[in-house]
């Protein structure tokens, strides 16, 4: 059955295989779709006027099943414990943060927020590129909407998912415009590009059904002990009166297998990025339900033309605490998220 599974959505992906952007030079200067959290969330790929340096990545040596995740293992140890257990002492910091977004991705209804932006220098001109991300579960619909802006270049994605087919499942991309902040954009006139569950995966780097972490994390890919604080910021555990701030500084050559995937599907690079560090931050209330995580990276990257530069990305995404059912696709969407707080 598994293998008739895997046939079908091989054939429907051969038939239904569409760019991910017809303009891939529009898009290179554009923003990564964050994941992730959207929280997954991914930063953008604005590239700098630094030329011909720099080397691209190589992750074909990377086996994504061997850091694969037991979430029911997990789940059900943590329901296992009593109720007013300190966490910190029977999870490690991975654990910690794999059980937050599991019991997140568990609910029938929740919603989370994206707020961030990627520094850059283009040609000679400074900025910063605005990030806005959300992601919606109400039930078995999965929304996600992308938004970017700087004063070099914008960017609107909405995608939609209906899970009543489970892996034979389609997702529908759309692409709009910003129209003002960031914030406010148009999809009047887009027109859906159809996905195979599939073949979505193979876009985004992750499933818009599932775990809304487009990072790898585990104990198996933590930063080596060479480079375990190259953000500044050490892996572990602060335990607070309302609950816990969980640190991972993780490896930057694996963590990322399946945002790059991401990176070369939607933007036209000589090849995958290559990342200097990669910081996640949870913000974990004290039953470790998820507050907000946010993803702290830097990384080089390289156009097919030979444009390349360093760059750091900087997002925070938050869960919100009364989520919104999936808006229609003209339905603006209210970002009103107190970022002073969890940050």
């Amino acid at each position: 059955m598994k293998d008739d599974k895997q046939n079908q959505n091989i054939a429907i992906k051969a038939k239904e295989k569409k760019p991910w952007s017809k303009r891939k030079t529009i898009i290179f200067w554009s923003v990564g779709i964050v994941t992730s959290l959207g929280v997954g969330v991914g930063v953008g790929y604005i590239l700098s006027s630094v030329f011909n340096s720099g080397t691209v990545g190589n992750y074909d040596n990377i086996n994504v099943s061997k850091y694969a995740v037991d979430y029911d293992a997990l789940v059900t140890k943590y329901q296992s414990l009593p109720e007013y257990t300190d966490y910190s002492k029977n999870f490690t910091p991975a654990e910690m943060a794999n059980l937050s977004l599991s019991l997140l991705h568990r609910q029938n209804q929740w919603e989370i927020q994206g707020y961030g932006k990627t520094t850059f220098h283009v040609f000679g001109v400074s900025g910063d590129q605005i990030i806005r991300s959300t992601f919606i579960r109400d039930g078995q619909s999965y929304f996600e909407e992308s938004l970017s802006k700087s004063n070099m270049v914008q960017a609107a994605w909405r995608m939609y998912e209906d899970y009543d087919k489970g892996d034979q499942s389609t997702v529908s991309r759309y692409s709009g415009t910003i129209t003002g902040e960031a914030t406010d954009a148009s999809f009047a006139f887009a027109t859906p590009t159809q996905y195979s569950r599939q073949d979505y995966y193979q876009h985004a780097g992750r499933y818009l059904d599932g775990i809304p972490c487009i990072y790898i994390i585990s104990d198996k890919c933590l930063s080596p002990e060479s480079q375990k604080t190259t953000s500044g910021i050490a892996t572990g555990v602060q335990k607070t009166d309302d609950g816990y701030v969980v640190e991972l500084e993780l490896n930057p050559h694996i963590t990322v297998k399946n945002y790059v995937l991401q990176m070369q599907a939607t933007t036209d690079l000589a090849g995958p990025p290559t990342f200097q560090f990669v910081h996640l931050t949870f913000h974990l209330d004290s039953k470790l339900q998820l507050i907000s995580m946010r993803n702290y990276e830097s990384y080089y990257a390289k156009t097919a033309a030979g444009a390349g530069s360093n760059l750091i990305g900087d997002v925070t995404s938050y869960v919100i605490s009364a989520p919104s059912s999936i808006p229609e696709l003209n339905t603006p969407t209210s970002y009103d998220v107190d970022t002073s707080t969890n940050a």
